[in-house]
C-alpha cells in the first residue's frame, strides 16, 4: 500500500509533465487563464454572494468542529439558507484555505473582494488539474480540440466563474479515481473515489458503474476488495463524526435539492407512479452489465451517461451540468466528431437558457447593475417561451447522450463482432514447453480466462504399457476423436473431464475438470488433427526450443523445478513438423546462437544468446515491426521470402526489453487496452517478441 501511495509523486513529476508544454505554451491555454482569473477579479457570482461567503463567515466568526453547525442554527431564524453549503467536509477543506486568507485581508480592508476572489482561485486550481487529468487520462489528443472542448467550454466558465458553483472539487476527485483505476492504483482510487462521494454525494451514482466496471475487467477483479474497503473506510472517516448532527443531515446528506430525483413520472391511475430517473439509471447499469468485455473508453462513457441521465430527467441545475463535462470532453476527443455537430449547439442552448432565466451575477465595479436586466423583458417571462428552450436544451442534451452510447459499444466492440470461441493450438513435444506457452500467453492475453487441452489427457496408453510400440508416432497413440468431441463441447459452452497424466509416475492420475472459455488451446505433439476440428482451429501454432538450450532459461519464467523423465515414445512426428512448417500458420524456433555457450560457465550473461526465426504470413504486419523493432531496440533482423510467396522467414537476435516490447504492441495493435490483459507482463528477449507476434495476429483474426 505504502508503495503505491508513493506512486501518486508520479503524477507530479516534472519529468512526467514536459509532454505538457505545448498545452501550456498554447495561445487558447493562455486565453483562457486570463479569463478566469478576469472574471475571478471582477465578477461576484450570486451564488457565493448568497450562499458561500456567508457560510464561510460564519464558521469563520463561531469557529466550530461542525461547520454546518452556525449556519443551520442561524436558518432557523431564517437570515441563511439551507442550501447555502450542500457539500461534505472534503469541499470545506478545499475550499477553506483561500477563503479564510479572503476574509481576513475583507476585514482589514474593509471590503468583501477577496473572500470571493479566494474562492475562484480554489476553484481555478481544480480547474487546472481537471485539464491535466483529462490530458492524462487521454494519453493521445489533439492540443487544440481539448482546449476548446475544456478549458475554453462555455459550460466550465459559466458554471464555475460567472454562476459560481463550486462543484469542480468532487468532478476532479471523480476524474482522478478513474485515472487511477485505469493505471492500476486501486487504493488510490478508492481514496480519491472516497473523498469525491464525500464532499458531493451526488457522485455516489458513479460508485455502481465502478464496481461493474472492476468486476468484470480481467486482471482487476482480484483488487475489488481492495477498493472497496478503501472507498468504505475513506467515506468513513469523512462522514461519520457529523453523522447524528441534525445541520449535517439536513444540509448535506438530505439536503432539499435531492428530493428533485422524485419530481419527475408518469402517473399509474390515482395513487402509482413511475419515476424517470431511478427507472433510467438501472437501465443504463443493465446494459453496462450485459457486456462481456468492457474497456476503459466504455466505462468512462457511460459514466457520462449515468449523469446525463439526471440532467435529462429532472428540472435544471445549472451545476450539475459540470459533472458531465469531463466525460462530454473524453467522448468529443476520442471520437474525433465535429464540435459544432455535438458540444457547441448543446452549449449555446444552455448559455442561452440559464443566461435568461438564472440571474447568477453582478459586476464587482457596479455592485448595484445586474448583468442580465437586458433579459427582464416580458417576452422571456412567457412560460411557452421558456419550456421551449428548456426542450431544446434537454433535446440536444439527448442526441449527445445517444451518440455516445452508440460510440461506446462500438468501439468496444472492435474484438466482439464475432461470438465464436477462438481456438488455438501449439505445438511441442513436451507438454512442460507447451506450458510454458500457454503461460506466457495468459500473461497477455484475457487473464484466467483460456481453456487448455493437452493431448497427454488423451493418450491411449499409459508410459509403461507393454502394449506401445517403441516407434509409434505419437498421434496413432492419441484418442483424437475424444478430444474432438472435449473441443467441440468446450466450444458449445459445456465444461468437460478428462483423465490428469502425470509426467513423473508416467500413469493416469486422476480426472480433471475443465471449464468453458471463449478462448481455447490446444496442446499438441503436431498439427495433425480429424479435418473437422482442423477446420475450426484458427491459429495452428509451432513452439519449438533448442535441445542445447539451457533449462533455466525456461525456469526462471515458469518456475518449473522438476525435470520431466524421458519418454519411451520417439519424437518421430514432431521432427517432421519441424521439417514441415506449411503446416502451421505460425512458426517459433528459438535457438542458441551459439550452441556451446550453455555449457561455458565463464559467460558473463545471465541467460544465453539465442535467436527467434518466424515463419508467418507475408504481406501482413512484418514490415511495421521490422521498423520498429530496429529503431528502438537495433536487433539484427534477416528476412528471407519462402518458395511460396504467402510466407515470410524472419531470423531475430539482439537484446530487447519489455518495455521496448510494450511500445511497439502500441504501434502495431489497435486498441490494446480491449484485448490485453488489465497489467501485461511481457517477456524481455525472444520471448516477447513472440507474444507480440501472436498477440497481432490474434487482434487481426478477433477484429475481422
Amino acid at each position: 500500500m505504502i508503495k503505491e501511495l508513493f506512486s501518486f509523486s508520479n503524477y507530479l513529476e516534472i519529468n512526467k509533465l514536459r509532454s505538457f508544454k505545448s498545452l501550456h505554451k498554447n495561445p487558447l491555454f493562455i486565453i483562457g487563464l486570463f479569463l478566469r482569473i478576469f472574471l475571478i477579479i471582477f465578477l461576484l457570482p450570486k451564488a457565493q454572494q448568497d450562499w458561500f461567503i456567508p457560510f464561510f463567515k460564519n464558521n469563520i466568526q463561531d469557529f466550530s468542529l461542525n461547520p454546518w453547525l452556525s449556519s443551520y442554527t442561524l436558518n432557523q431564524n431564517e437570515i441563511v439558507n439551507t442550501a447555502s453549503f450542500p457539500y461534505g467536509i472534503v469541499m470545506y477543506l478545499a475550499y477553506l484555505p483561500f477563503t479564510l486568507l479572503g476574509y481576513f485581508s475583507d476585514k482589514f480592508f474593509n471590503t468583501y473582494l477577496f473572500a470571493s476572489i479566494g474562492l475562484g482561485l480554489t476553484s481555478l486550481f481544480f480547474d487546472y488539474f481537471s485539464l491535466i487529468t483529462i490530458s492524462r487520462l487521454l494519453k493521445k489528443y489533439k492540443t487544440n480540440l481539448l482546449l476548446i472542448s475544456y478549458w475554453l467550454s462555455p459550460l466550465s466558465i459559466f458554471i464555475i466563474y460567472v454562476h459560481g458553483q463550486i462543484d469542480i472539487v468532487p468532478v476532479f476527485l471523480l476524474i482522478f479515481a478513474i485515472y487511477s483505476i485505469k493505471n492500476f492504483r486501486p487504493l488510490i482510487a478508492g481514496i480519491s473515489f472516497g473523498f469525491a462521494i464525500s464532499a458531493k454525494f451526488s457522485m455516489a451514482i458513479a460508485l455502481p458503474l465502478v464496481f461493474v466496471y472492476i468486476l468484470k475487467k480481467n486482471g482487476f477483479r482480484k483488487y475489488f476488495k481492495s477498493f472497496a474497503i478503501t472507498t468504505f473506510f475513506t467515506l468513513i472517516i469523512c462522514t461519520v463524526p457529523w453523522v447524528f448532527s441534525e445541520s449535517f443531515m439536513n444540509m448535506v446528506l438530505f439536503p432539499t435539492e435531492a428530493t428533485r430525483i422524485f419530481s419527475v413520472y408518469f402517473s399509474y391511475g390515482e395513487d402509482l407512479k413511475v419515476y424517470l430517473l431511478p427507472t433510467a439509471y438501472f437501465l443504463v447499469l443493465y446494459l453496462i452489465w450485459r457486456v462481456n468485455r468492457i474497456t476503459i473508453d466504455l466505462f468512462i462513457i457511460f459514466i457520462g451517461i449515468g449523469f446525463f441521465s439526471l440532467l435529462i430527467l429532472l428540472p435544471p441545475a445549472p451545476g450539475w451540468y459540470l459533472w458531465v463535462l469531463p466525460f462530454l470532453v473524453f467522448y468529443q476527443l476520442k471520437s474525433e466528431e465535429n464540435y459544432s455537430l455535438s458540444l457547441l449547439p448543446f452549449s449555446f442552448f444552455f448559455l442561452i437558457y440559464f443566461f435568461i432565466y438564472d440571474k447568477t451575477a453582478s459586476l464587482i465595479l457596479f455592485k448595484d447593475l445586474n448583468l442580465f436586466d437586458f433579459f427582464n423583458q416580458d417576452l422571456f417571462k412567457n412560460k411557452t417561451i421558456q419550456s421551449f428552450l428548456f426542450t431544446l436544451l434537454q433535446g440536444s442534451g439527448l442526441i449527445i447522450c445517444i451518440r455516445m452510447y452508440i460510440f461506446g459499444i462500438v468501439r468496444n466492440q472492435y474484438y466482439q463482432k464475432s461470438s465464436k470461441s477462438l481456438v488455438l493450438s501449439v505445438s511441442n513435444n513436451n507438454d512442460r514447453y507447451r506450458l510454458f506457452f500457454l503461460e506466457i500467453l495468459n500473461n497477455l492475453y484475457f487473464t484466467d480466462r483460456i481453456s487448455y487441452i493437452s493431448e497427454d489427457s488423451y493418450r491411449n496408453f499409459e508410459r509403461n504399457n507393454l502394449s506401445l510400440k517403441p516407434n509409434l508416432s505419437l498421434p496413432d497413440s492419441s484418442n483424437l476423436n475424444k478430444l474432438c468431441r472435449d473441443v467441440f463441447s468446450l466450444i458449445d459452452g459445456k465444461s468437460i473431464y478428462n483423465r490428469k497424466y502425470s509426467k513423473e509416475s508416467g500413469k493416469f492420475i486422476s480426472l480433471n475438470k475443465i471449464n468453458t472459455s471463449k478462448n481455447i488451446l490446444i496442446g499438441s505433439y503436431s498439427s495433425k488433427y480429424p479435418k473437422r476440428l482442423s477446420d475450426r482451429i484458427n491459429l495452428k501454432i509451432l513452439f519449438d526450443l533448442d535441445a542445447n538450450l539451457d533449462i533455466k532459461f525456461v525456469n526462471e519464467i515458469y518456475k518449473i523445478t522438476y525435470r520431466e523423465k524421458k519418454e519411451n515414445i520417439q519424437n518421430i512426428t514432431f521432427k517432421k513438423n519441424i521439417e514441415n512448417l506449411d503446416n502451421f500458420d505460425i512458426a517459433f524456433i528459438i535457438k542458441l546462437v551459439n550452441p556451446n555457450q550453455s555449457n561455458n560457465k565463464k559467460l558473463k550473461r545471465k541467460y544465453p544468446l539465442v535467436k527467434l526465426t518466424v515463419v508467418m504470413a507475408n504481406g501482413f504486419f512484418h514490415e511495421e515491426m521490422i521498423k520498429a523493432l530496429i529503431a528502438l531496440c537495433s536487433v539484427h533482423i534477416d528476412l528471407q521470402k519462402q518458395d511460396q510467396f504467402d510466407k515470410i522467414k524472419l531470423t531475430i537476435d539482439g537484446d530487447i526489453t519489455s518495455e521496448d516490447i510494450d511500445q511497439i504492441s502500441k504501434i502495431l495493435i489497435p486498441n490494446q487496452e480491449s484485448l490485453i490483459s488489465y497489467r501485461p507482463k511481457w517477456q524481455n528477449g525472444m520471448l516477447g517478441i513472440v507474444q507480440l507476434i501472436l498477440l497481432v495476429h490474434i487482434s487481426e483474426y478477433l477484429h475481422r
